[in-house]
């Protein structure tokens, strides 16, 4: 910078901007003329938590929609994570919060677990195994969406 030019401080994010800025270059905050005015407040994205730029459709680190969508129900998320669950049917509450990728390797593991209880016919120590592993899954998994639910309130 050159001599004489001061800085000032952003009081969304705390970055030093040129004292002739009118946005924040971080976090698209924006500067009053007055420097000393109360500033509207700017909306985090709910995914990543980066500022959201004024009229921004998509937040330009993660690129999640701030269209009209609606949250996800947070009962909905649950009971899809538990009463599934019960049948060794898991990553539906993953899936309906749009976590795709742990959703369908839940998924993927209930199905191999259906398998092997199939296969094992009656060899019963070996589906207790699988049995206790599908409880820790059940359990897990289950933590799992209400952690994310509870994020997604806040």
């Amino acid at each position: 910078m050159s001599e004489g030019r001061k800085l000032i401080t952003c009081p969304h994010c705390g970055t030093q901007s040129p004292d002739w800025a009118e946005f924040c270059h971080r976090c698209g905050g924006y500067f009053s003329e007055g420097k000393d005015s109360t500033l509207p407040p700017i909306e985090a994205c709910p995914n990543c938590g980066t500022a959201r730029l004024d009229s921004a459709r998509f937040c330009h680190d993660c690129g999640h929609s701030f269209g009209t969508e609606s949250r996800p129900n947070p009962t909905t998320a649950k009971l899809l994570a538990v009463l599934p669950g019960f049948l060794y049917i898991y990553g539906l509450g993953h899936i309906y919060l749009k976590r795709y990728v742990l959703g369908i390797a839940l998924l993927a593991i209930s199905a191999v677990n259906m398998l092997l209880i199939i296969m094992l016919g009656d060899q019963e120590i070996l589906r207790w195994v699988i049995l206790l592993a599908d409880l820790g899954i059940f359990v897990w998994q289950t933590s799992d969406v209400y952690r994310i639910v509870r994020q997604q309130r806040h």
